[in-house]
């Protein structure tokens, strides 16, 4: 008899030191590795030279009765790596487009990915401006495109350097 006690007082012992399972943030806390909010989106910050140029296009478009671009976090994260890439080498360049477009034409299924690149333009009319003077720059702004993203970086040079890919789903 006092076997089958023991066995009936095991389980019970175990279910009252059971606990539930921390999740990541909890974990996160007690460790001190939290992560505020404002961390977080300084992390994705966007400059607000890409989203003036990013404003700007889509008012352009609008003007044309083109349809509106929509945000791409994917496009961004491209376009945002591309300048560094171009800072890094000191120049401007499409280096690794198809690269770029692959990966895009993989993950969204875009039909079609094309960019736009700039370098020391500090005024988002001035970015607009150019790209429009410029042939193919003005095609893919008035192209039949869905998303887009902007992304810019500065050299220690105090540059900027612009990239905003443009696709269609």
């Amino acid at each position: 008899m006092k076997k089958g006690i023991h066995l009936l007082a095991i389980p019970i012992i175990l279910l009252s030191f059971s606990c539930s399972t921390p999740s990541l943030e909890e974990e996160l806390e007690f460790f001190g590795l939290e992560q505020s909010a404002d961390e977080e989106n300084a992390a994705q910050k966007i400059s607000p030279l890409a989203t003036e140029v990013f404003s700007l296009i889509n008012s352009y478009r609008s003007d044309l009765k083109l349809a509106e671009l929509e945000w791409s976090d994917l496009a961004y994260e491209l376009a945002l790596n591309h300048n560094e890439y171009m800072v890094e080498t000191e120049s401007l360049n499409h280096d690794n487009f198809n690269w770029r477009k692959s990966k895009i034409s993989l993950q969204e299924n875009a039909s079609e990915v094309a960019e736009n690149i700039s370098r020391h333009f500090v005024d988002s009319q001035e970015v607009l401006e150019a790209w429009l003077m410029n042939q193919i720059h003005r095609q893919h702004i008035e192209g039949d495109f869905n998303n887009s993203a902007v992304a810019v970086s500065t050299d220690d040079k105090g540059q900027y350097y612009l990239t905003q890919i443009y696709f269609k789903k």
